[in-house]
């Protein structure tokens, strides 16, 4: 029963850090926000960073999910981008946007490496995608290529669509002779045994 209780009291943390982060996402927005939402935003941001440590406190001590390590290491990250765009004058938002997806690429690989101690390329492959294309938009967003986004994507695109098809096509023939490398059924999948975290728990209890 004590485990239930913590896994409702996880089910609400996650939700509202969630919500926190949507929420802080819109007030960062705000050009000149009034003085109460600008409170607002310093608290909203500081509860979204803690949220996202008990989130992973949680998943390392008690449900032993990576699904649950990754969201709270995603929380956490992006409430500190959240408040580096905010409150860094070298850096705004519009620039540090694709941060979020690297910071995304690496939490996943973490949390794969977390679940299974080994480096699974159905973990490293999105993680790798993620991170490379959040290095890709900041070269736009940091100016460091002058040229403009769309124009590169006219130029580029169909070549970027050939080169994911092919690494597509290499992930279906490396999985046929590697299957070590990949998550395999007997593994659960990427995330799907962990949507059942507490299941164990309560057919215990129910004995």
């Amino acid at each position: 029963m004590e485990k239930n209780r913590k896994s409702l009291l996880l089910n609400f943390l996650i939700p509202s850090a969630i919500t926190l982060f949507l929420i802080c996402s819109v007030f960062a927005m705000l050009v000149t926000p009034p003085k109460f939402i600008k409170i607002l935003f310093v608290v909203f941001l500081l509860s979204q960073v803690v949220l996202g440590i008990l989130i992973i406190i949680f998943s390392l001590r008690i449900t032993k999910r990576a699904t649950h390590f990754f969201i709270g290491l995603l929380i956490l990250f992006w409430g500190l981008l959240q408040i580096i765009s905010k409150y860094n004058p070298l850096f705004s938002l519009k620039e540090l946007w694709p941060v979020y997806t690297c910071t995304a690429g690496i939490t996943l690989f973490v949390s794969g490496f977390y679940k299974y101690k080994k480096i699974k390329f159905g973990y490293f492959f999105p993680a790798a995608t993620l991170f490379f294309m959040g290095i890709w938009f900041s070269l736009f967003t940091f100016k460091i290529i002058k040229l403009p986004f769309m124009q590169v994507v006219s130029i580029f695109g169909p070549i970027f669509g050939a080169i994911l098809i092919i690494l597509l096509i290499l992930f279906f023939l490396l999985q046929r002779k590697h299957k070590e490398l990949i998550v395999i059924d007997e593994e659960t999948g990427t995330f799907s045994d962990e949507e059942d975290a507490f299941m164990d728990i309560e057919i215990d209890d129910n004995k």
